[in-house]
């Protein structure tokens, strides 16, 4: 599921690229860590999240 799609932001035919990156830069997982690790903790507590399974495939 693409989370950032339900932002209703619009890609721009004209300017495919551009559009794009605007669209992956304004995902809530983009952009400094500090503010990432915010909107992951805002969300358990917002869900009341009592646990979470990390994985890691390299």
């Amino acid at each position: 599921m693409d989370i950032s799609s339900k932002s209703g932001m619009k890609l721009d035919t004209e300017r495919p690229f551009e559009s794009l990156a605007k669209k992956m830069l304004s995902h809530f997982l983009a952009g400094r860590i500090d503010n990432r690790i915010d909107v992951i903790l805002k969300a358990a507590r917002d869900y009341k999240i009592d646990g979470a399974i990390c994985s890691y495939f390299y």
